[in-house]
């Protein structure tokens, strides 16, 4: 039983993974974006200076590029997640797996205030996202104002509140809240099944979500999905009891 100590105890588990981002950040600033600078601005200028089409820059910039910025994103979506993992575990005093069948939910009211919140912060990660990258000088000179995706993306996210909110007053109704955040079901009815499957698949869909999102260092987006976890998917499955 010894050995498996440090797998159970989720806040070691979330300091080694933040120490990990950490490190890999700091090894990233000392690589160089670029394995050759002068052929970056060489190849940069006869952009501008030659009919030189935008698939032959990409497909020249490819060539010089080093995985900096893909070690940087990776170390900052490691940090961002494990750091609200951490917090998280250390709020609600969780030290191993069992503990989490001790965690309440909220009310009615406070999920569907907080799940309202989780989806309103891709608002400010939109634009963190964007600017960070910019700023960076991750998009080619050649490339249109990030005002516009900004704007895109937004739009969709304040679009989508709709169907959100439509979707937690179905499945907030019948919920008998608060309660145990995870439950288990003693008898299983067909009806039961079908909102599990539903409800697992769209706990699968986020996992995935989750991950391309560490691996591309979305900080607000890596964050916010314990927060929809507990909020959301997890307490919603209420609705199949």
């Amino acid at each position: 039983m010894q050995k498996y100590r440090l797998i159970e105890n989720l806040k070691k588990i979330s300091y080694g993974a933040l120490i990990s981002g950490i490190v890999l950040l700091f090894y990233s600033l000392t690589i160089p974006k670029y394995s050759d600078d002068n052929k970056y601005q060489e190849l940069t200028d006869r952009f501008y200076q030659e009919p030189l089409s935008k698939d032959a820059y990409y497909q020249e910039i490819a060539k010089i590029t080093t995985n900096k910025t893909f070690i940087m994103d990776f170390g900052n979506g490691i940090v961002s997640f494990s750091l609200i993992c951490f917090v998280f575990l250390f709020i609600s005093k969780i030290n191993k797996w069992g503990d989490f069948k001790n965690i309440k939910t909220q009310n009615k009211l406070g999920i569907f205030i907080m799940s309202n919140i989780a989806w309103l912060l891709m608002i400010p990660g939109t634009f963190l996202y964007y600017y960070y990258r910019g700023v960076r000088g991750d998009y080619p000179p050649f490339a249109d104002s990030i005002g516009i995706p900004i704007l895109q993306q937004i739009t969709f996210v304040l679009l989508m509140l709709v169907p959100l909110n439509l979707f937690l007053l179905v499945s907030l109704k019948k919920s008998k809240l608060p309660t145990c955040l995870f439950v288990r079901l003693s008898i299983y009815k067909k009806t039961h099944i079908l909102w599990e499957i539903l409800f697992d698949i769209f706990l699968l869909l986020n996992t995935i979500s989750l991950i391309l999102f560490i691996a591309d260092g979305d900080y607000i987006y890596s964050c916010k999905y314990v927060l929809y976890l507990i909020t959301n998917v997890i307490v919603c499955r209420n609705i199949a009891r």
